[in-house]
């Protein structure tokens, strides 16, 4: 439905712009993501609000840094999540990353009548997908997010499909996270960029927290009186 498996996998990378709007606080934030094979992510969000925050993974360590928290790497199923996500098409990819996937038949999505789909992944609580069942587009989807406040529901509606180098992406997801509501607006979806050869590296301060720890000092015998 999106444009098939071999149309997918001829990418490289992908960078995406975005609006994030938390609505009803008046709050905007940019959004842009850098993706590419086989599972790197450079995310860079800003706003006059709440700063600068970066997320990303080289695809081994995910990382995130802000002014809230400071650099900090993901661990357990914060990191498990996360890798999950910054697998590119991962949808195509799913028996790598789910240990099951099971169809429990139709459910209406806002009128919509859907194929109700739950996503068991190999470390992590279970996702849902609903995908409709005339377009075959998912249209939304129910995950639980690991976070450092904890466990936190988010249900997401995923709307305004559009043509983008014959694959379709959604342009807008309508999220609920803790009873406040969330748009996603996409600017623009770029495919095959000249990426800076850095452009997933490790920031300085995340390295400095994966450096071993410089060995104690034996402490000197007393001096003989």
């Amino acid at each position: 439905a999106t444009g098939g498996r071999a149309a997918h996998e001829k990418v490289r990378n992908r960078v995406t712009h975005a609006t994030l709007e938390i609505v009803g606080a008046g709050v905007a934030l940019d959004v842009r993501t850098w993706s590419a094979r086989p599972d790197k992510v450079y995310a860079l969000i800003e706003s006059d609000a709440i700063g600068r925050i970066e997320r990303g993974t080289d695809g081994t360590v995910a990382w995130e840094t802000s002014v809230a928290t400071g650099p900090r790497v993901m661990e357990g199923g914060e990191k498990a999540q996360f890798m999950r996500e910054a697998t590119f098409d991962g949808i195509l990819r799913w028996q790598e990353l789910y240990a099951s996937a099971e169809n429990q038949g139709e459910a209406d999505v806002d009128g919509t009548s859907c194929w109700k789909v739950v996503m068991t992944p190999k470390e992590g609580d279970p996702e849902t997908l609903y995908f409709d069942r005339e377009s075959g587009l998912m249209v939304r989807r129910d995950s639980v997010v690991d976070s450092p406040m904890g466990k936190v529901p988010v249900v997401s509606r995923v709307e305004d499909y559009r043509d983008v180098d014959g694959l379709r992406y959604p342009f807008r997801v309508r999220a609920s996270v803790m009873q406040q509501d969330r748009v996603v607006t996409v600017q623009s979806i770029e495919h095959d960029v000249d990426l800076p050869q850095d452009r997933f590296a490790l920031p300085a301060a995340i390295r400095e927290l994966l450096a071993p720890a410089p060995p104690k000092a034996e402490a000197s015998a007393p001096p003989k009186s």
